[in-house]
This record gives C-alpha cells, structure tokens and sequence, in this order.
C-alpha cells in the first residue's frame, strides 16, 4: 500500500492492516485534486474501516478547511454519532 507522501516520515508506523479494528463511527474525507494524500489512497483507507463514509471534496489537501458546507457535512455526521 502507497503511502502519501506527508507520512511518509511516520517511519515503520504501518497501522493500515489494523485499519478493520476501529469501531468508532469514522468520516474519511479526501481532497481531488490532493496531491499529498490522493483519492486513490484516502479510499483506500475509508475502505479499511468498516461502515466508514468516504467523501471526496472538490479541493486539494485541506483547502475544505475554508468550506461552511463541508462543515456542515462533518457537525451533521458527528451529531449522528452520538
């Protein structure tokens, strides 16, 4: 499994494989045209996890910070979470 090239520094911290083990609701947001961190892997991940939701934002790496929309989307999903 690539990794994005920000990790790639985290050294042999490989927890991908223990991914499935999470139970905790999980959003999985990634960027498209995200250079550091593409959709290919941010899916990848999102997919490790069961019941993850996976949204792909029309941005690059985290220029949804500035999206109230996006916000909206992450109080929503962490409301629900409860």
């Amino acid at each position: 499994m690539p990794v994005c090239s920000s990790c790639q520094r985290t050294g042999d911290a490989d927890t991908f494989a223990r991914l499935p083990q999470l139970k905790a609701p999980t959003l999985v947001l990634g960027g498209h045209y995200d250079g550091s961190c593409p959709p290919d892997i941010t899916r990848a991940l999102a997919g490790q996890i069961p019941g993850a939701r996976y949204e792909l934002m029309e941005s690059g790496h985290g220029d949804w910070y500035f999206d109230p929309a996006v916000w909206d989307m992450i109080i929503g999903f962490l409301l629900k979470s409860d």
